[in-house]
């Protein structure tokens, strides 16, 4: 089946965000007199804000509530991100290239939706996504589908024509587990290019997007 939409991933893709989420995290626990390792990273990538909030509550023994957890993480990083997010090269050059062929887009972040409609208006694009599918708005995070199968109903497109370009393994796990094809663009920093074997295409950057499309 020809592709006819096209699902994104936000943070690590659209955004280069996953240094800035490293300063959310150091932040979060030093607050707390926790120290904070780069293990639970692999974790929490893709994940709901609520399952990560529970995560550190169990884990960490934290008194405070889920939802004091969520408010406090989404407060830390919204002032991060107002002052150092940008969107990643060649952002707009692919958006413009499924925007010129009549793909449809949607963005499905893990993110809260009021998180991604920040981020998207900081990057002014807050125009350029007739769906959203927050992470607040499914049971599951990835790498169950859940998320990408809403993007998919909302889109009223078949999985099968849709195709999602991901950072992560959970978010590739998703993507697959949802009968989608995946463009991976892993960032090097925090993972190994091997674990992304299963995608249809790794690109180093979104540049890279318009080429592997015209391919499908």
């Amino acid at each position: 089946m020809s592709i006819s939409a096209v699902i994104w991933d936000m943070d690590g893709v659209m955004v280069d965000s996953e240094v800035l989420w490293g300063e959310i995290e150091q932040e979060f626990f030093s607050r707390h007199g926790i120290e904070y390792h780069d293990q639970f990273k692999q974790y929490v990538m893709g994940k709901t804000q609520p399952q990560v909030a529970v995560f550190y509550k169990k884990e960490f023994n934290l008194p405070q509530s889920v939802e004091e957890i969520i408010k406090e993480r989404v407060k830390l990083l919204k002032t991060i991100f107002h002052k150092k997010l940008k969107p990643n090269p060649g952002l707009e050059q692919a958006i413009t290239y499924c925007q010129d062929k009549g793909l449809k887009l949607s963005v499905a972040s893990a993110s809260p939706r009021q998180l991604i409609e920040f981020v998207l208006k900081i990057i002014q694009m807050d125009a350029v996504f007739p769906v959203i599918v927050s992470g607040d708005e499914v049971e599951y995070g990835k790498p169950k589908p859940d998320i990408f199968l809403l993007a998919a109903e909302r889109l009223e497109v078949p999985p099968a024509a849709c195709i999602v370009i991901e950072d992560s393994q959970n978010g590739l796990q998703a993507a697959h587990a949802a009968g989608m094809r995946c463009i991976a663009m892993p960032d090097l920093r925090f993972s190994e290019r091997t674990q992304f074997v299963s995608a249809e295409a790794v690109v180093k950057s979104l540049l890279e997007i318009p080429a592997y499309l015209a391919m499908l």
